[in-house]
């Protein structure tokens, strides 16, 4: 006789089997952290003259923080949320290789590290060693900007149609509280007649820069004998252009927006007298 119990029994535990060797295949990729962690206390890990709250590994000469903390801590937007498979840092494609997977102190569960160094060097900080370089301190690089040190974007749109209104927006890309990507809107201006633009004090991040302009022209008066009406058409040409970029830190990018794409569409307006104009002098019948 068919059970149905034990027949779902062998179904979860060959569905439990199968999870887990997908979680070994994708942490295959990623050097594998050993479970002998370096107290912050004796040997901290320091961020601008702060110390790193959290238990690291230090491997191979490599020293490993918990990727989440980590980042929280140097001041970056990040995006995890596709890992393993991709991974962002401040609006850039950051490499895998900059990870390891390894036992969280606190529970045991393999967590995401990062290279210590290497995820510095990639943000464009610069990290300082002392004795045995365990303890690092990573600093603003000398002369240049901070992590978190606003840029801009600027640039020009080629205008090929004159046209009678416009503007052009910036939109982010971001995290939002259930962690989950979102877009919202940042900044805008109107189109100028050149079609030159310019924003400043921008955060780090990845931007959207949206331009649209609109054009319309009036058709001649007709007259439409089933309404005893009056009407003309109005032809509208809407024009728009997109790029999308990332802005790093202290970043001043210069773009330009080409092949607008345009769309026609038609409006009827119904008059109930059209406007004639008299000269001066006519008796008005």
């Amino acid at each position: 006789m068919f059970n149905i119990k034990n027949f779902l029994k062998s179904n979860i535990i060959i569905l439990l089997l199968l999870l887990t060797v997908s979680l070994q295949v994708n942490s295959a990729q990623f050097s594998t952290l050993s479970s002998s962690f370096i107290d912050p206390q004796s040997l901290p890990l320091t961020i601008n003259n702060s110390t790193f709250p959290k238990a690291v590994i230090y491997q191979n000469n490599i020293m490993y923080a918990p990727a989440v903390e980590y980042l929280t801590m140097l001041g970056v937007d990040s995006n995890l949320q596709s890992l393993p498979s991709a991974m962002t840092i401040n609006g850039k494609s950051a490499p895998l290789s900059l990870l390891a997977i390894g036992p969280d102190r606190y529970t045991g569960q393999n967590i995401y590290y990062l290279n210590v160094t290497a995820t510095a060097d990639f943000i464009g900080a610069t990290c300082k060693g002392s004795g045995n370089q365990l303890q690092i301190t990573i600093t603003r690089p000398s002369g240049q900007y901070s992590v978190n040190t606003p840029g801009s974007i600027s640039g020009s749109i080629v205008i090929t149609r004159p046209f009678q209104s416009g503007i052009v927006r910036i939109t982010e890309e971001y995290i939002n509280n259930a962690r989950m990507p979102a877009t919202r809107d940042v900044t805008s201006c109107g189109l100028p007649q050149d079609g030159k633009f310019s924003f400043t004090n921008l955060p780090p991040g990845k931007y959207t820069i949206t331009a649209q302009s609109s054009c319309s022209s009036q058709g001649s008066m007709s007259y439409n004998y089933s309404t005893n009406g009056y009407y003309y058409y109005i032809t509208i040409v809407t024009t728009t252009w997109s790029k999308t970029l990332s802005l790093g830190p202290g970043e001043n990018t210069r773009v330009e927006l080409q092949d607008g794409k345009e769309v026609f569409s038609q409006q009827i307006q119904y008059v109930n007298q059209p406007y004639i104009y008299y000269p001066r002098g006519y008796t008005y019948p």
